[in-house]
């Protein structure tokens, strides 16, 4: 993979002598997921992880419209981290932190065939037309990704004569939140030794080395990212502002209830209810059909925009992916193979936490994604 000078040192800076360990710290609009990797014979092996700020925020918001809206400030997020450090008992101070893409952006860009001397003069300029930031005010990072998504058989096709282009990925991440993370980790006792976006980790753990043609649907809280993946790199992103939550809210709402209980109700039915418990799965089919619709649209935006690519797996990952019911009702309204996440199968860790992998393993995604980026190559 060809990385640009500048997108080395930002996101894969590392420190003098490398740690033994690492850890993702996943920040999400409510919650704060910490995974910690080490390594054993040549593979990565799971140390410790946990989570912080979820159930907290259900219990205490009393106020259903303010579930929505709440986020983390960072003093809470310092008291989170610290919290979690201690109920870890995590070891290594050395922390890779995840960028929200709803803060971030990311798009491809396409340069004739250009050294990549000559593309780092001309990407802050090309840049200027994708951002809506001044570049003052953001970190602009790169990398050529056309040597990797060009196959043979499209080799083959070019007709003679035809310039040669290269594919950019280009990333923006606003400085204020490169330093906001950088002051939370310094009152934490933490190094961070790294940051990337959300989707990029994601990638990273649930795909691997596998160079299938994927949706990824990451169902958040709050927020769900749909995004299409080709031979690992991300061609379409989509944020949705529909997620876990919402299935909370509708139950409470609809059956007068507190959120605590309809969180329960949710994990414990899904979309499978029968009888009498039946009309909680129905209410939450309409919430589920719209990240459905969002991603039926990707796909056949692919389809027309690429007649030779199509989606070989749906793959669901985040809190609310494991919802009973949920991969099978996906895999019916797409017609395409789904199945849930598991980002810890290329992870050694203690067969007796096996159940618990299966449970809460998905929500994991990113952090481990973000662990694993300094133990792979």
């Amino acid at each position: 993979m060809a990385f640009s000078d500048s997108f080395k040192k930002f996101f894969q800076s590392v420190v003098q002598t490398a740690p033994d360990s690492y850890l993702g710290v996943d920040i999400g609009t409510s919650s704060v997921k910490l995974v910690e990797l080490g390594k054993e014979k040549g593979r990565a092996k799971l140390l410790t992880f946990g989570e912080a700020g979820t159930y907290y925020a259900l219990e205490r918001l009393t106020d259903i419209s303010s579930l929505k809206s709440h986020q983390i400030t960072d003093s809470s997020l310092i008291q989170l981290l610290q919290d979690l450090i201690k109920a870890t008992q995590a070891k290594s101070r050395s922390a890779v932190f995840s960028l929200p893409l709803g803060s971030s952006f990311s798009t491809t860009i396409e340069f004739p065939n250009m050294t990549t001397a000559e593309i780092e003069r001309a990407i802050e300029y090309e840049a200027r037309q994708y951002i809506p930031l001044p570049m003052s005010e953001i970190k602009l990072s790169w990398n050529i990704i056309s040597d990797l998504n060009e196959t043979a058989e499209a080799q083959k096709q070019k007709k003679e004569g035809e310039v040669k282009k290269i594919e950019v990925m280009l990333v923006a991440v606003p400085l204020e939140i490169i330093e906001r993370y950088k002051n939370v980790a310094l009152n934490t006792g933490l190094q961070i030794v790294g940051m990337e976006l959300e989707s990029f980790s994601v990638i990273r753990s649930v795909l691997g080395n596998d160079k299938m043609n994927a949706l990824i649907i990451d169902i958040g809280a709050h927020v769900s990212n749909i995004e299409f993946v080709e031979r690992g790199f991300s061609r379409i992103n989509h944020n949705i502002d529909v997620g876990g939550s919402d299935l909370t809210r509708v139950i409470a709402q609809s059956l007068n209830i507190p959120l605590v209980r309809a969180e329960e109700l949710k994990k414990s039915f899904g979309l499978i209810a029968q009888g009498g418990e039946k009309e909680v799965s129905n209410l939450m089919f309409p919430i589920v059909d719209m990240i459905v619709l969002e991603a039926q649209k990707i796909i056949d935006s692919m389809t027309r925009k690429y007649k030779d690519k199509k989606v070989d797996r749906v793959i669901l990952v985040g809190g609310a992916s494991i919802l009973p019911g949920l991969s099978d009702y996906m895999a019916s309204r797409l017609n395409v193979m789904t199945n849930v996440a598991n980002p810890f199968s290329r992870i050694v860790y203690p067969p007796e936490i096996d159940s618990a992998i299966r449970e809460t393993g998905p929500s994991y995604s990113v952090a481990a994604g973000l662990a694993l980026s300094k133990l792979v190559g």
